[in-house]
């Protein structure tokens, strides 16, 4: 076992061989396993990076969630730091930008 998961959901990341993957799937109480994935780290395409399809079933309330911050340096030449296409933040937003560069939305 390398991590077990017990605040949002119980569950647990663990080594396994197919054959252990299979057989712990078959067992009472077990809802899903599967293998994990490398994803490219991006910071405005949440969806993307979670690997939900553009299709999924949306709550009205998406849009004022965070899922999560990533430190992995600034360059602000990335693409993954563009505001094309997107408006103006929310007006209820309450941050500032505090950089030595220009913001994005």
């Amino acid at each position: 076992m390398l991590q077990r998961y017990t605040k949002s959901f119980h569950g647990f990341a663990a080594r396994l061989t197919e054959e252990e993957a299979a057989k712990l799937l078959g067992m009472e109480g077990i809802v899903s396993v599967f293998p994990s994935r490398m994803n490219k780290m991006a910071t405005t395409s949440s969806w993307d990076f979670l690997g939900f399809p553009i299709t999924a079933k949306r709550s009205t309330k998406e849009s004022d969630i965070i899922i999560g911050v990533f430190d992995s340096g600034i360059w602000q030449e990335s693409p993954t730091f563009s505001d094309k296409g997107y408006g103006p933040p929310p007006a209820k937003w309450k941050g500032i930008c505090e950089a030595n560069f220009t913001c994005n939305k």
